[in-house]
C-alpha cells in the first residue's frame, strides 16, 4: 500500500479496483466534503506518481477524469487546480444530513427497513411534477406542469396518485 501525506490517500495495489479509479475517487471525494478546498492546487502528475509510487500515466489519468467530472481544471504552467464545487455537492451533502435525521426517526418508532423504503419510494412518485421538485432556495421561474396535470401554486405538494 502506497500512501501521500499531502492529500492522505492510499493505494492499494492488490485491490480489484484500478490505481487510477482509487486515486479519483478518493480525491472526488476530498473534494465533495471540502477537505481540499476552491484554487488548491494538487500535488503534480509527476510528483503524485512518486509518492503514490504508480505510473505517471496512472495519475494523469485520475486527473483527467476529475477534469471530466468539473472537479479540477488542469493547466500546463499552472498545475491542477480545485475548482468551486457545484451546487449538486451542496445538496448532496444536504440530503445525506437529512437522511440521517430520518434514518434516527425510523429506528426510534421501530419501522422495519422495507416499510421505510416504500414510503420513501410513495414520496418519490408523488414528487414526479416539476414544480414539486423545486427546492426552496430556487428563484420564481417560468415552470411549466407536467403533460396532463392541472397546474397548482408554485412550490405546492400535489398528490398525483
Amino acid at each position: 500500500m502506497s500512501r501521500c501525506p499531502f492529500l492522505g490517500i492510499t493505494v492499494e495495489e492488490r485491490s480489484a479496483i484500478p490505481l487510477h479509479e482509487q486515486i479519483r475517487s478518493q480525491i472526488a471525494g476530498l473534494i465533495q466534503v471540502g477537505v481540499l478546498s476552491p484554487g488548491v492546487r494538487l500535488p503534480s502528475i509527476r510528483s503524485l506518481a512518486r509518492e503514490l509510487d504508480v505510473a505517471v500515466n496512472t495519475v494523469a489519468r485520475a486527473y483527467r477524469a476529475l477534469e471530466d467530472a468539473g472537479l479540477v481544471r488542469s493547466r500546463r504552467r499552472s498545475g491542477t487546480v480545485v475548482l468551486l464545487p457545484d451546487r449538486s455537492a451542496q445538496d448532496w451533502a444536504r440530503i445525506r444530513e437529512s437522511v440521517r435525521r430520518l434514518t434516527i426517526e425510523i429506528a426510534a418508532v421501530e419501522m422495519d427497513e422495507d416499510t421505510a423504503i416504500a414510503l420513501l419510494r410513495d414520496a418519490m412518485t408523488t414528487l414526479k411534477r416539476p414544480d414539486c421538485l423545486k427546492r426552496p432556495d430556487d428563484p420564481p421561474g417560468n415552470e411549466e406542469p407536467a403533460a396532463g396535470s392541472s397546474p397548482g401554486r408554485a412550490g405546492e405538494i400535489v398528490d398525483l396518485r
